[in-house]
């Protein structure tokens, strides 16, 4: 916090209110009142930097078990300012690694520096801002201090082109805090102090959205003292404060160099916590490590805010399994889970264990995890599984049989193009049957086989396209069984089960790999569900005869589809694939019409007309909006309605009549199309509120 100038202004006002009246502003007191707290104030709290210690990279003096016993919580500086910018505070990552070993709560501020007409810079610092504390597991909330903007004048009393007007300044910290809200879902707390505010705060903006953290120096309340004339409350910005800097002058023993008396302390209600995350584990689930009756492998992994130390493992009536102190790295959960650093080393996070074949039974199970936090504390979680087996194997391209895998393996290759030609699957030890059946190109889905014999073909090099897989007798009362497979052009489809397809249909493409699951009956799916099986469907024969339009797109990696007519969707739904270029003609109407696409590093295109082809061929450029209009008699007695499909949107809003349809300044795709033509004047198809969407500047 920049303490001289708060320091100054403060003596000024104490000077001028132990006088009578503020002098210097040649008005009458006239004091108003104070502003009261958002909350009960009886939090101790300090804010530390650098210049609270002896200035090191190495070490830090400060004696935080001893600080624990005199405040509730620590600010602590993370960016500083000098005269090349900002740089990270050299205590920082210091203070905040012993505030967290001795369970101290702990929180980060951010010394703005605001630049004039220049928004992206304030996203830039937020996320600068946003990338230091995401480490770390703080627990208060973040704040942005708001006290500087360069002067009004210059050295040589010109005005100065850098300072920022009240509503452009309004305008940047807002944007640093959207900014810094998108990447960590947290509001800001705003500190500052009342004359800053009054000279440089814009009252029309609705400051009261974040928190405050008011600087006022030897007053027994912030605003006590001010002149209602010279900053009525109406200039205050807030009408309640949830934390104060009381003095910058006071002292710790926990701070050796605050003895003589140069240490920020505050007062706060505790709405400057953040509410603590709950503890989080999952269980990836027992595996088989070995593919014949191998050891079992318990694999999870574990989130508390002070850390993870331990993890204990018991099953059923609380029988051991195991313990670990082994917490590894699990990026993926780091990623997913702890993007915002609420978690200590949220990284490390990863568990496993591994037990002998045989040593749990074939039946259910329920394991219970205790995990050991670092602040001691204990969390537990239980799951229920089974300990049953599904065995299966896959004939590769080139490769032949590969060697069975069980429950959850990969069964095929991967990023090798390889065609999956023939499967197996049988159960182990487990009562009851399975039977399954794949479709095979040229063949179409062939009979059901079951318990090990081959379903596809052998030395006919024909690619599997989709699969059945179904259990029978006493499996199929106690289990699902849940298949996925990796398709041609699609990646990993979700999850199918009990029969159903996975896959695809009319693309041609080839199954690459596949993966099988056995769970308890009714038990959650291990994953999405929602596109198990893609199905290109032939559009309906066209009717020469009748008055249509008449459309078809060319798609990524498709091709040329069919043309579809009057409302049928041309282009694809759920693969993300790029629309390439479009044909539009009118069948047995008088008149013509005509089309112009936006297209990826090209822009809008000339008009077309009457089926020629807008966009590109061979170049896989998106279209990214499209504008369509009628002609001659058509367009005296018929309107032209159309919709699109957009990456990131979906479906949005009907256009008419050469309006625009899609988005522009996004770079988003279209996927599909639909298109009416509908009597003159006749109600739209369906809403036209957005129809095309435009990126803000």
């Amino acid at each position: 916090m920049n303490k001289s100038i708060k320091t100054l202004i403060s003596l000024l006002l104490t000077i001028m209110t132990a006088c009578g009246s503020f002098a210097y502003f040649n008005v009458n007191v006239n004091a108003a009142t104070i502003m009261p707290s958002a909350g009960e104030a009886n939090l101790k709290v300090v804010d530390i930097s650098q210049w609270n210690d002896s200035v090191t990279t190495n070490t830090d003096d400060i004696d935080f078990s001893l600080l624990k016993t005199q405040v509730d919580a620590v600010y602590i500086r993370s960016y500083g300012r000098n005269d090349t910018g900002t740089y990270v505070d050299w205590q920082a990552v210091n203070f905040a690694r012993s505030a967290q070993e001795v369970n101290l709560k702990y929180g980060f501020y951010y010394y703005y520096i605001p630049k004039k007409d220049d928004l992206e810079d304030a996203r830039q610092q937020a996320k600068t801002y946003y990338s230091f504390i995401k480490n770390f597991a703080y627990s208060c909330v973040p704040v942005l201090d708001v006290e500087y903007n360069p002067p009004a004048l210059d050295e040589n009393g010109e005005p100065n082109p850098e300072h920022l007007s009240k509503a452009q300044l309004a305008a940047s910290v807002k944007a640093f805090a959207d900014e810094f809200k998108s990447l960590s879902g947290f509001d800001l707390m705003i500190y500052s102090y009342p004359n800053f505010i009054k000279n440089n705060f814009d009252t029309s903006f609705p400051w009261n959205q974040y928190k405050l953290w008011i600087a006022h120096y030897d007053v027994p309340a912030p605003m006590y003292g001010i002149s209602s004339t010279w900053m009525p409350e109406s200039s205050w910005c807030w009408s309640r404060w949830d934390m104060w800097q009381y003095t910058s002058e006071g002292t710790l023993t926990s701070v050796p160099n605050s003895a003589s008396g140069h240490l920020d302390l505050n007062t706060a209600t505790d709405n400057i916590f953040l509410s603590t995350p709950i503890a989080l584990s999952s269980l990836d689930s027992p595996s088989s490590t070995e593919l014949n009756g191998g050891d079992i492998t318990i694999r999870g992994w574990a989130l508390s805010h002070s850390g993870v130390d331990r993890v204990d493992v018991y099953y059923d009536d609380f029988l051991w399994v195991g313990s670990t102190s082994d917490i590894y790295e699990r990026p993926d959960v780091q990623e997913s889970v702890n993007s915002n650093g609420r978690y200590n080393d949220g990284l490390h996070s990863g568990f496993s264990l591994t037990v002998e074949a045989g040593f749990f039974s074939n039946d259910k199970h329920t394991l219970r995890v205790a995990v050991i936090n670092r602040n001691g504390t204990v969390n537990w979680f239980t799951y229920d599984f089974t300990y049953a087996q599904v065995e299966y194997q896959s004939h590769v391209q080139d490769v032949g049989w590969q060697d069975w895998v069980r429950d959850g393996d990969v069964s095929g290759t991967s990023g090798q193009s390889k065609r999956l030609e023939a499967m197996r699957f049988q159960l182990v030890d487990l009562a009851g049957g399975i039977e399954y059946r794949t479709h095979v190109q040229d063949i179409g889905w062939m009979p059901w086989v079951a318990n090990g014999a081959l379903s596809g073909t052998s030395g006919q090099s024909k690619r599997l396209e989709a699969i059945q897989i179904r259990l029978t007798g006493e499996a199929a009362d106690d289990y699902d069984i849940y298949y996925r497979v990796h398709a041609e052009n699609n990646g990993w489809l979700d999850w199918a089960k009990n029969g159903e397809s996975s896959g695809t249909a009319g693309y041609s493409y080839r199954l690459e790999a596949i993966e099988v699951k056995l769970v308890p009956k009714n038990a959650a799916a291990p994953g999405p569900t929602t596109r198990a099986f893609v199905e290109r469907i032939a559009p309906a024969p066209i009717d020469p005869s009748v008055q249509k339009v008449v459309y078809k797109t060319h798609v990524q990696d498709v091709g040329w589809q069919d043309y579809v007519t009057s409302g049928d969707v041309s282009g694809t739904s759920g693969q993300s694939k790029r629309l390439e270029a479009i044909q539009i003609k009118l069948t047995n109407i008088a008149g013509g019409i005509e089309y112009s696409t936006h297209v990826q590093d090209v822009g809008w295109m000339d008009y077309v007309a009457n089926d020629a082809l807008s966009g590109t061929s061979g170049q896989s450029k998106r279209l990214e909006a499209i504008r369509i209009r009628l002609t001659g008699a058509a367009a005296e007695r018929l309107d032209v309605y159309y919709c699109v499909h957009a990456q990131n949107m979906g479906w949005l809003d009907w256009a008419k009549n050469g309006e625009a349809a899609g988005t522009a300044g996004y770079s988003y795709r279209l996927e599909a199309i639909k298109i009416v033509i509908v009597a003159k004047g006749s109600p739209a198809p369906g809403s036209t509120a957005t129809s095309f969407r435009q990126a803000p500047a």
